[in-house]
């Protein structure tokens, strides 16, 4: 039976990370590696990874300075023996099944990457995620037949041949790299399964301790911009839809995430930027249509934040 490796990037998660690695031992699939990497966590946690390292044969790349996820993870993909990998969370969790439902359906329909669900939760319960509504039939498709799944842009509660990954890494020194790597995995692969299933548990921390999606600023939109133009740069495909996903992702982030003023502007700046370098390889019509479709999508965001802190109130 082919081995799935699990890459788990360790960085100041005390708290969660024995809920998160008990997870693991307790699937229903026992073919795995798990390869815990420290980040330079400045808490109890790399004593966490020393007990799971004996108790349960866990690897162990105990690293002391912070390099950050993206170049965690790329370790991560090195250090792999797995025909499988998956990538978790060290405040997250997977179902029990979760391992082996993921990995009979890889191998019953040979597909490059699944996707299944993921359910967010908090101290009051669970409410889904955004993608689940693109993930409601199961389906063996490509990202050209169902344009809908480039939305299912996190890395989690997905399995991947590892062979896959052979020339796609994470832009190291970046927040955001979940972007660019999907964007890159979505566009090579030549099969994609949609599970109908939930897999992965996705934590909102709650209080002071949270995480890089809940501390969003101009500086992490810099980010988001520049894995954008990487991929764009290194894309040879042409899709009309990928530019617009960027456009309309780029928008809402500034759009609901950046209160501050000045932030607001430097944005606003960086977004014109990338924008005109969508705008000019556009000809005739294609060129007029995008001014005007998304100077509308603007405005309508902005109504949309109004009305929503309004009705908040």
């Amino acid at each position: 039976m082919d081995k799935i490796s699990i890459i788990i990037p360790i960085y100041n998660c005390e708290e969660y990370l024995e809920e998160c690695l008990n997870s693991i031992v307790n699937q229903t699939f026992k073919n795995y590696e798990v390869i815990m990497i420290n980040d330079g966590t400045k808490d109890n946690s790399v004593s966490i990874c020393n007990k799971y390292k004996k108790k349960y044969s866990f690897k162990f790349i105990d690293r002391k300075d912070n390099k950050g996820l993206a170049y965690t993870r790329n370790e991560g993909i090195r250090n792999a023996t797995g025909t499988y990998i998956m990538f978790l969370d060290s405040d997250d969790l997977l179902y029990e099944s979760a391992l082996e439902i993921l990995y009979k359906n890889i191998k019953a329909n040979n597909a490059d990457v699944v996707i299944s669900k993921i359910n967010s939760f908090n101290s009051k319960g669970t409410y889904g995620y955004y993608s689940d509504k693109y993930l409601k039939k199961n389906q063996s498709t490509t990202l050209l037949n169902n344009k809908k799944l480039i939305n299912c842009i996190s890395v989690c509660a997905k399995l991947y041949k590892k062979d896959l990954l052979k020339d796609i890494k994470f832009i190291e020194n970046t927040y955001h790299e979940d972007n660019y790597f999907t964007l890159k995995v979505l566009t090579k692969s030549n099969k994609i399964n949609i599970l109908n299933k939930y897999t992965y548990y996705r934590r909102i921390r709650e209080g002071t301790n949270l995480s890089i999606m809940q501390n969003l600023n101009y500086k992490t939109f810099f980010d988001l911009i520049y894995n954008f133009e990487m991929y764009l740069k290194e894309s040879q495909n042409n899709y009309d839809f990928v530019d617009n996903f960027m456009i309309r992702k780029s928008i809402n982030y500034i759009v609901m995430n950046i209160n501050d003023k000045i932030e607001y502007k430097r944005c606003k700046c960086k977004w014109n930027d990338f924008y005109k370098k969508i705008y000019n390889k556009k000809n005739g019509l294609k060129k007029y249509l995008l001014r005007l479709k998304y100077g509308l999508y603007f405005l309508i965001a902005i109504c949309y934040k109004k009305l929503k802190i309004c009705y908040t109130k």
